[in-house]
């Protein structure tokens, strides 16, 4: 109930800009539906800066994707052309963050 407290909060006053640092974390499967629902209702309406370590949730929300790796911008890009040159958001992130395997 918190995160969903939380996310409402955020859109109480219409801000042009949200920033949302994991907003499905600890949400039931419900929960994170409505969530994805909101946010793609808000497309071209704002800008959300959807903040997450669950990659597959970003692919399933967003169509642009910032890396961003100790504190540095490794990539900014839609997410097509993300994979397009590394096959998957994931191996996009493993290179550009240097990551091993």
């Amino acid at each position: 109930m918190k995160q969903r407290l939380a996310l409402a909060q955020a859109f109480l006053h219409d801000p042009p800009v949200l920033v949302l640092d994991e907003p499905t974390l600890e949400l039931d499967p419900r929960g994170v539906v409505e969530v994805r629902g909101i946010l793609r209702a808000e497309r071209g309406k704002k800008t959300i800066l959807f903040a997450t370590h669950q990659l597959p949730e970003a692919v399933r929300v967003c169509e642009k994707i910032a890396i961003i790796e100790g504190g540095k911008l490794r990539a900014y890009q839609g997410l097509e052309e993300l994979k397009r040159r590394f096959g998957s958001l994931e191996k996009a992130y493993l290179k550009l963050t240097g990551a091993t395997v």
